[in-house]
């Protein structure tokens, strides 16, 4: 009898504790990461009045005859099933939705949660905001190279800090791609068909024409027909008949030279007839009018060291058709020609040469440097100058590093010379289109680029690069060369003149130009592109190469691969380039994978850390410590450290926590099945406490 008293107890402390999980259970019904717990019994010893017999001697086998002796608690086991998701509009916040545990710090070791209620702290490590453990994953790395920023999963895991990803570093542009269309129907470059020249007396005036004939973008032919529109020979020391000269242009339009039978022409002499058929010979001048060369023009050369020297040439017009030529360094000091350490800006011969063109438009004289002749001395090197035709050529002695400033004219003139009568032609520009793009110098200082294209011939189009007039790189230029500016505003002629300075390179020459080169089909032909621009695979092009003020070169590969010539209107797409300016941490986001990505004033997003989880093989081995906080035990295993999205391990929800997976409705459930079990039990002891009762009153 004693022993039911003892089993009535017994199931009372087993509801006791049953009560006791589901009262927890309820109590962090709005605990986020909580995982809910249950309440298993089992038998205790139960006492054998009679063992079990087995068959025999034909009588039939008797099952022993046992007491229990009660229940005892079998095991409280949590449960990791998945809380549903709470919204909470922090970014900070996330919810792990799969398995896994976030990784936290505590200063005696790791703990694991689910809550991941998350913040920023002072000193800008991630943190779980209701203890201050710092959160663990991987902080991002630099690539030395590139400068970009990158997570290394295969290092261990560390305390994540904001401070170092506060700050975007500007970068430079690398790189530009178009996807402009230029109309095929554009015009090309061109001069004028024919023009009339009249010569002779007045009353017996004769007429020449002169008629062009485009051979390529840089050669034109031109005749010269009488009268009677038959060709005229161009009697030059060519021998034999000679009807057709050439127009050579350079690359910008500008005349380079004239020429009949490959021989630079000044003169010519023309054999027609006149009115009573009688031969006659008029001689004819090729005028080229001269054109000034570029205002300032700037000079880099190598040593015999390869050290790099910047050098700048100005010329100032003077008297005609003569031009004042100066040295300056970099310093914008004066540099001395004439080798005697006096620089004064008076000497002649000393501190500047003179530069004159002949009437065709050619460089016929140069006085330079006095005593020294055609060289000077400059930081102990000797540099050579000279001229041939229509350029000017700057040598450095040891190292033959040189410059050429090619001077140009747009127009060419044949002139009868008793009467002056003149008849002129201008280089036609062809039609051109602009796209503009800011792009980015390494101090993260934007500067507007245009890139041009002029149509040259059928499928051929040249590219040359500007950049704006309120550019701070011409707005430096302009400074150091006031001379490069005689108005309030530049000029065409101007500007043309400090981009080709600004787009110089030592090594590559003049680097703002080159030739784009279609096929029938409209697309580019690499090929032909390829070789008018004296490029190797896999460029098509050269690269854009300038120096912004206080910053690093800039080296700019252009991508010009989906550049079409359809029959269709210009469109200007300048679509990407890679470069941006330097930018302040404005908000940040957890992706599904953990990563962290800062988000900048500039609009652009940098990788910042990236959150660890940790996945055990029995997460119900865990033990539960304060704080909705786990520790690893001897059966739960060692944790794998991985990252969300892999393996196993779920995804991340930013803006979100993991609410407890208790259901209210079960809990109550069982919270009634535990107190009739308790309230059985109750009974139980009071009916044996009865019977006990009865037991003792059989005394009296």
């Amino acid at each position: 009898m004693m022993r039911s008293l003892f089993s009535g107890i017994s199931g009372l402390k087993a509801n006791q504790v049953k009560m006791d999980v589901i009262s927890n259970n309820i109590a962090n019904v709005n605990t986020s990461g909580y995982k809910k717990s249950r309440i298993t019994f089992s038998d205790l010893f139960s006492e054998t009045l009679k063992w079990a017999r087995a068959p025999q001697d034909k009588l039939g086998g008797i099952n022993s005859s046992q007491v229990g002796t009660g229940v005892e608690v079998a095991s409280i086991d949590q449960v990791f099933t998945q809380g549903s998701m709470e919204s909470t509009g922090k970014n900070s916040d996330v919810a792990i939705d799969g398995e896994g545990f976030f990784v936290l710090e505590s200063g005696n070791g790791r703990v694991y949660t689910r809550a991941g209620s998350f913040d920023i702290d002072g000193e800008g490590y991630f943190v779980h905001s209701a203890t201050g453990m710092r959160v663990l994953g991987w902080s991002a790395q630099k690539n030395e190279d590139t400068g970009e920023k990158y997570i290394d999963p295969n290092k261990q895991v560390d305390s994540i800090n904001f401070l170092p990803g506060e700050k975007l570093a500007a970068k430079a542009t690398e790189y530009i791609e178009y996807r402009s269309n230029l109309d095929e129907t554009a015009v090309e470059r061109s001069f004028p068909e024919e023009g009339e020249l009249l010569y002779g007396l007045a009353t017996d005036q004769k007429k020449i024409n002169v008629k062009f004939e485009k051979i390529s973008d840089t050669v034109w032919n031109f005749s010269i027909r009488d009268d009677n529109g038959d060709p005229v020979d161009l009697d030059t020391t060519v021998a034999g008949v000679q009807t057709d000269g050439q127009v050579l242009l350079w690359e910008d339009g500008s005349v380079k030279d004239v020429q009949v039978g490959g021989i630079t022409l000044n003169t010519v002499s023309i054999v027609g007839q006149d009115a009573n058929a009688d031969n006659i010979t008029d001689m004819f001048n090729v005028v080229r009018t001269p054109s000034a060369p570029p205002v300032v023009n700037q000079w880099i050369f190598e040593d015999i060291q390869g050290d790099e020297h910047k050098m700048w040439v100005k010329f100032e017009q003077g008297a005609g058709e003569t031009f004042t030529w100066r040295i300056y360094d970099e310093n914008n000091q004066l540099v001395d020609l004439n080798g005697n350490g006096i620089v004064d800006g008076v000497s002649a011969g000393g501190d500047f040469g003179t530069l004159g063109f002949d009437e065709y438009g050619n460089i016929n004289s140069m006085t330079s440097c006095g005593a020294l002749g055609n060289t000077f001395m400059y930081d102990d090197m000797t540099i050579t100058v000279g001229f041939s035709g229509r350029e000017i050529t700057l040598t450095e002695n040891i190292s033959e590093s040189f410059r050429t400033i090619p001077i140009g004219s747009k127009t060419v003139s044949f002139e009868f010379g008793p009467t002056g009568d003149k008849v002129s032609f201008d280089s036609i520009s062809g039609d051109k289109h602009s796209t503009a793009l800011a792009i980015y110098d390494s101090l993260g200082e934007a500067h507007e680029m245009i890139m041009n294209f002029e149509k040259l011939d059928d499928n051929k189009w040249r590219y040359y690069a500007s950049l704006s007039d309120d550019d701070k790189i011409i707005q430096d230029y302009l400074k150091m060369h006031p001379q490069a500016m005689a108005g309030n505003e530049l000029t065409s002629i101007e500007r043309e003149a400090i981009m080709e300075n600004i787009f110089w390179d030592v090594e590559h020459g003049n680097t703002r130009s080159g030739i784009v080169v279609f096929n029938e089909l409209g697309k580019i032909d690499e090929a032909a592109t390829r070789s008018a621009n004296n490029v190797t695979q896999p460029d098509i092009i050269g690269r854009l190469r300038f120096s912004p003020s206080n910053a690093n070169p800039l080296e700019l590969n252009l991508d010009f691969a989906a550049i079409t010539q359809y029959d269709s209107a210009f469109t200007t797409a300048a679509r990407s380039q890679d470069g941006y300016e330097m930018g302040m941490l404005e908000t940040y986001a957890i992706g599904p994978d953990g990563m962290i990505n800062g988000i900048y004033s500039n609009g652009l997003k940098q990788a910042i850390g990236k959150i660890s989880l940790a996945v055990f093989y029995n997460p119900g081995g865990l033990q539960q410590v304060s704080d909705t906080m786990w520790n690893v035990t001897p059966n739960s295993g060692t944790g794998v450290i991985t990252a969300a999205s892999v393996g196993k391990a779920g995804a991340l929800q930013s803006g979100y926590l993991e609410m407890s997976n208790v259901d209210l409705a079960q809990e109550f459930t069982d919270m009634i099945v535990a107190q009739r079990g308790f309230q059985a039990n109750s009974r139980s002891i009071t009916t044996a406490d009865a019977l006990l009762q009865e037991l003792v009153n059989l005394k009296r």
